[in-house]
């Protein structure tokens, strides 16, 4: 005799329910979300449909496997974080000094000759500086605008962190790649690393696995492109600025996957205060 009877699957929430449903339905199999407790939900689909449902979400299962880090909706919030300001107006306000004098340029642009003889805090400093005003707009309009948007998904203080040490592994990689006299300055690969970090964690929406990863790949792509306009001038410091980018792209990937929650504020606490305090020990040993 055929069974009839409708069959419950279990979920572990509602959203969970909402894309198993989604999916079935996707392959014509009718099914209704059901609530059997105070926080759980299930599917009901006809038990002629049953063996076939379970087939459908397996395949799912299988097919999204190892993109679920990636496919994660991001953060529900605002999208641009105006307290971003903050950063580019101290960019500002360091270039208005060092421009009223060379002890600051001296003491704190990248040289790998100097780097070598042990100043290792020119990889830091480098960082926020500029040549001249033209430079100093470039960085600060572009990143605003990163910086912004970056914060908005991972937090003000994980993003800051986490691009400003982008730009110091990307005054790395041009230490280590470029023949010496090595010199450099500029927050060119920390606006880099936060375009990284966006990459890392674009903002792809709802829709079934087929659809994110559609979306997914267009956001990549549209990163790439980006980083091909505004880091990739072959006048600049290609080599620092890819360095940057591939950094902050690590960055967002190891803070996906870490278990810790980085738009707590506890978490956002520490990374502004580890950013200030990177800040201020490596300027203070440079101008001793």
């Amino acid at each position: 005799m055929t069974n009839v009877s409708p069959v419950l699957i279990p979920t572990k929430d509602r959203k969970q329910a909402m894309d198993w449903s989604l999916v079935l339905v996707s392959q014509g199999i009718e099914t209704s979300i059901v609530q059997i407790g105070e926080e759980r939900f299930a599917l009901e689909v006809a038990g002629k449909d049953s063996v076939r449902a379970f087939q459908t979400l397996k395949l799912y299962h299988k097919e999204t496997r190892g993109w679920d880090w990636w496919l994660t909706p991001a953060v529900e919030g605002p999208r641009f974080e105006p307290l971003a300001l903050l950063w580019v107006v101290a960019l500002v306000f360091w270039h208005g000094l060092a421009d009223k004098g060379p002890l600051l340029i001296s003491a704190g642009a990248m040289d790998s000759e100097r780097f070598a003889l042990g100043e290792w805090w020119r990889l830091f400093t480098a960082v926020t500086l500029h040549h001249d005003l033209a430079h100093l707009a470039a960085n600060c309009t572009i990143g605003l605008v990163l910086f912004g948007l970056a914060a908005a998904r991972y937090g003000l203080g994980v993003s800051l962190l986490a691009a400003y040490l982008a730009g110091v592994l990307g005054n790395v990689a041009g230490w280590m790649i470029y023949d010496p006299p090595y010199r450099s300055l500029g927050a060119s690969g920390m606006v880099m690393g936060a375009l990284g970090l966006l990459i890392a964690r674009p903002s792809i929406g709802e829709g079934l696995p087929s659809l994110k990863r559609k979306r997914l790949m267009i956001a990549a792509s549209a990163g790439v492109m980006l980083f091909m306009l505004l880091g990739a001038n072959p006048q600049s410091d290609m080599v620092a600025h890819l360095g940057g980018f591939a950094a902050g792209l690590l960055f967002g990937w190891m803070i996906r996957r870490s278990v810790l929650k980085e738009n707590s504020a506890w978490n956002q606490q520490i990374a502004l205060g580890a950013f200030i305090l990177l800040l201020l020990l490596t300027w203070g040993r440079a101008l001793r």
